[in-house]
């Protein structure tokens, strides 16, 4: 437990749990945890720091652990999400969260696991910060160039889950008065929503882009190119014309995609 003084920049009502997590992979829907790091810091400054590394259940690739560094060894005999679920549930009750991409990607993984655990686990009453989207407004980098770019310092612990949590919130902490951005938690998390550019092709959020290319942004083929699908599987669009309630601008690119 550490108490700092409170940031000059945003003031918290309640608790503001920031948070990382590093996995076997991009994929929602297939990859799972193996590192978590969330920094919770409370109204008056104080923090607790909270860090556990998980058995995934399924093969950490080689790619992932080139990022990260974390081996199938490394996560052989720690514990299953679903046994640390609970602890987790409770450090973050109550609080806000925050993190780098935490919207895209984080959060998503992270709601995934704990549905697995069989626990809930909703952002309903909670606001959301993406360090990520006040970054790329200003600055299109990663968090160890934002930690230089705002903090003045090299950020030597990349991938460690915890240590980019809190560097994520020193980031945070700096962007508030640099930007003139709202100080308070619920006015910033609804000044992003306003000014945060939708990532998806079409209003149904079918399509998204990935190295310029189309891609699907759900379903069994997410992340695959339309093209390599209109290709290999057309019944999968033909599928998706089908469905009911999907708007004409997705109806759209999918037969374009069908006839080329």
């Amino acid at each position: 437990m550490t108490k700092h003084k409170q940031s000059r920049g945003l003031k918290l009502h309640r608790p503001i749990a920031v948070i990382d997590l590093e996995t076997t992979g991009t994929s929602v829907d297939v990859d799972r945890i193996v590192e978590i790091g969330i920094l919770k810091v409370m109204p008056d400054g104080e923090t607790h720091r909270f860090r556990k590394r998980v058995r995934p259940g399924v093969r950490i690739p080689k790619e992932a652990i080139q990022v990260h560094g974390i081996t199938n060894a490394d996560v052989a005999s720690k514990p299953r999400f679903k046994t640390i679920a609970p602890e987790i549930s409770k450090f973050i009750r109550d609080c806000d969260l925050a993190g780098f991409n935490l919207k895209s990607f984080d959060l998503r993984i992270l709601q995934a696991e704990f549905e697995r655990a069989g626990l809930d686990f909703s952002c309903d009453e909670r606001h959301v910060i993406d360090v990520k989207e006040i970054y790329h407004l200003h600055e299109k980098r990663t968090l160890s160039d934002a930690v230089r770019f705002y903090c003045h310092s090299a950020h030597d612990e990349a991938h460690s889950a915890l240590e980019d949590a809190i560097a994520t919130w020193l980031v945070l902490k700096a962007q508030i008065p640099k930007y003139g951005l709202p100080q308070s938690v619920p006015m910033l998390a609804g000044f992003l929503e306003e000014v945060r550019p939708s990532r998806f092709l079409d209003s149904g959020r079918w399509f998204t882009t990935r190295d310029g290319k189309t891609v699907l942004a759900k379903g069994k083929y997410n992340g695959i190119s339309l093209s390599k699908i209109a290709r290999e599987d057309s019944g999968y669009l033909e599928w998706i014309l089908g469905l009911p309630d999907v708007p004409e601008d997705t109806k759209r690119m999918t037969r374009e995609a069908i006839q080329e």
